[in-house]
């Protein structure tokens, strides 16, 4: 809560959809943001639709890719997220 938050909105030409989330992780309160480095590693898991999510963490956000691709699709969408 309170930390910026921005969701981008894809679709391929044959209609696959993919959402892009970042959100800043350090608080101007705290700095940390919450996540201890232990809990950063990017990680692939499904979501309550079914859908792949994965997730990783950057330099000042967390980021999240969640779409109907596979689990190698978005880890390779991931690593041009920039």
């Amino acid at each position: 809560p309170g930390r910026p938050l921005v969701a981008l909105f894809y679709e391929d030409a044959a209609g696959q959809r993919v959402t892009l989330i970042q959100q800043h992780s350090a608080s101007p309160a705290t700095g940390d943001g919450g996540l201890r480095r232990s809990e950063a590693a990017p990680a692939t898991t499904a979501t309550p639709s079914f859908l792949l999510a994965y997730r990783w963490r950057d330099l000042d956000s967390h980021l999240t890719l969640i779409g109907e691709a596979s689990s190698d699709a978005l880890r390779a969408l991931a690593a041009r997220v920039r």
